[in-house]
């Protein structure tokens, strides 16, 4: 089962490697990670595109201008973008253990008619 992860990032170069690198390392490997700057001054886009040269799962979106617009607008940009049927969020300042993506689907697939998922 694929899935579409999307990461909002902004001012996150700190962080968003190793949010990247959780996703990369994850046992499922059908996802796409779809990651939507909003307008970071920081060298979050510069880190960000080196990781969508080196594997094409992950694609960098940015509003109009590089301009920032906000959490709300960044998320609605990310899931007009996505392409499965699945989505997941992973804040940019957050990882997930390898396994997170396997066990959110082993749940699917045990209750097929859910249409949410979520965790604390």
């Amino acid at each position: 089962m694929k899935t579409s992860i999307i990461m909002t990032s902004y001012n996150y170069e700190s962080f968003i490697a190793q949010a990247i690198e959780s996703v990369i390392a994850q046992t499922v490997q059908e996802w796409e990670l779809i990651i939507i700057d909003d307008g970071s001054k920081d060298k979050s886009l510069e880190i960000i595109n080196d990781y969508c040269l080196k594997d094409e799962r992950i694609k960098l979106f940015t509003h109009p201008n590089n301009k920032n617009r906000g959490l709300k607008n960044s998320i609605l940009l990310g899931i007009q973008n996505a392409k499965y049927d699945w989505i997941a969020f992973l804040e940019s300042d957050d990882y997930w253990e390898h396994n997170y993506l396997e066990e959110k689907l082993k749940f699917i697939e045990k209750y097929p008619d859910c249409g949410l998922i979520y965790n604390n």
